[in-house]
């Protein structure tokens, strides 16, 4: 019989995280504002939403070029291994660390110019601004690091497959 397992994905597992994630925070981070006033001064909800949404553009827009890798891999090596198994969960994160890596200078690179737009376009201050971004920009690097940390010791046998 068949191996039918779904192909592991890391970067689209943890693009579901930081979608879902940012959805829940959304909502408890607008009561938050609403609640603390002086988390959002000179700061209209227009700007805070936006910078919200621009953020989450920035996160997906970082993970879509490993996403995208990972797929066009999947399908260059379709019909090679038909059998699957550990062959398959290793190319799967052949390039990982290069992925990873792109990754996160692409998020760190949109979110300064992200902060560079809003200080220019926005009329909050430069640290309510600043602080906004941060808090979302380590939120949804936190759900991308988990999604990524619960899918990757799927692919890595070795511990347990171990005969010394």
């Amino acid at each position: 019989m068949k191996d039918q397992r779904r192909p592991l994905r890391p970067f689209e597992t943890s693009l579901r995280w930081m979608l879902i994630g940012w959805a829940v925070m959304l909502p408890a981070a607008a009561v938050l504002a609403w609640a603390v006033p002086v988390l959002a001064t000179g700061l209209p909800a227009r700007h805070w939403l936006a910078m919200a949404i621009s953020s989450l553009i920035v996160a997906v827009a970082a993970v879509t070029p490993a996403v995208v890798r990972g797929r066009l891999r999947e399908a260059a090596t379709a019909g090679q291994d038909a059998g699957g198994g550990d062959g398959e969960d290793a190319l799967a994160y052949q390039g990982f660390g290069a992925e990873f890596v792109l990754s996160a200078l692409l998020r760190l690179v949109g979110t300064v110019v992200l902060f560079m737009l809003c200080r220019y376009h926005m009329a909050a201050s430069d640290r309510i601004t600043a602080a906004w971004l941060l808090a979302w920009y380590v939120y949804l690097v936190t759900l991308e690091v988990i999604g990524l940390a619960r899918t990757i010791p799927k692919a890595d046998p070795s511990p347990t497959d171990r005969s010394d």
